[in-house]
């Protein structure tokens, strides 16, 4: 389905609130997993993930 992560970590914090705005990065070790992430529908903990 997709190939290895080789980094993935979550940044950027909201100035108010200093929580985590939910945004992420991902790099995988070959570009059809890309193309195969962006196929799909994701949900993370009963929420839809948007991948752009």
């Amino acid at each position: 389905m997709y190939s290895t992560t080789h980094l993935c970590f979550q940044v950027l914090l909201d100035q108010g609130s200093k929580m985590h705005r939910g945004i992420g990065f991902i790099t995988f070790e070959n570009a059809d997993s890309e193309e195969n992430l962006m196929a799909d529908t994701h949900e993370l903990g009963g929420s839809n993930v948007v991948v752009d």
